[in-house]
């Protein structure tokens, strides 16, 4: 905060004053939680629309999830940088409302994962089981080692754990998305005094 005395205040000093202190006050929680909200109402349609065309084993379409993600985050940062500080954001702060819109709309597409494999389809576990035993098959692994393997990877094929599991790697997948795209969208107040 700056320290001034308000005897010899002129006006550029008071507009760099409150401009300041405005935009220090400008809290990303919740746009943070309307940006990752939106963008999990995106993923999820994404993920039904998925489903409904059959198309869930097609690698693209993981693609397709992951630009979706790149690109929800990217116009939350630019977004809230244009809209509420005026063109300009730190690094810091477009980091910040990357990694918690990522961690928002993780939250909502994993509640709708274990709802959607608990009750709708659960199948998807054993299309997954399906498809590792196919991987290890063709790896050249024998039949004990791929048993084995499969015991092991059974434990972690149930609703609750591949949730828990998708939320954290999408949490990590939102600390580098937000990073890299966080470079892009920075633009520093070059009024800003530090």
């Amino acid at each position: 905060m700056l320290f001034f005395n308000a005897k010899y205040l002129d006006a550029n000093q008071l507009y760099l004053y409150l401009k300041i202190s405005t935009m220090e006050e400008k809290s990303i929680l919740k746009p943070s939680m309307n940006y990752g909200a939106m963008l999990g109402v995106v993923l999820v349609a994404f993920s039904l629309l998925v489903y409904l065309v059959d198309m869930q084993a097609n690698k693209f379409v993981g693609f397709l999830n992951y630009a979706l993600l790149i690109g929800g985050v990217f116009y939350a940062q630019n977004n809230f940088k244009t809209t509420t500080l005026g063109g300009y954001i730190s690094y810091g702060k477009a980091f910040g409302l990357g990694v918690l819109t990522v961690a928002f709309a993780s939250l909502i597409s994993t509640v709708y994962f274990y709802v959607f494999v608990t009750f709708v389809d659960s199948g998807v576990i054993d299309i997954a089981l399906e498809q590792a035993y196919i991987d290890m098959a063709e790896r050249g692994m024998s039949d004990e080692e791929v048993e084995q393997a499969m015991e092991y990877t059974s434990m972690f094929m149930t609703p609750g754990m591949m949730s828990v599991m998708a939320f954290f790697a999408s949490g990590i997948f939102g600390l580098i998305i937000s990073s890299i795209t966080s470079i892009f969208v920075k633009r520093e107040d070059p009024t800003q005094i530090v």
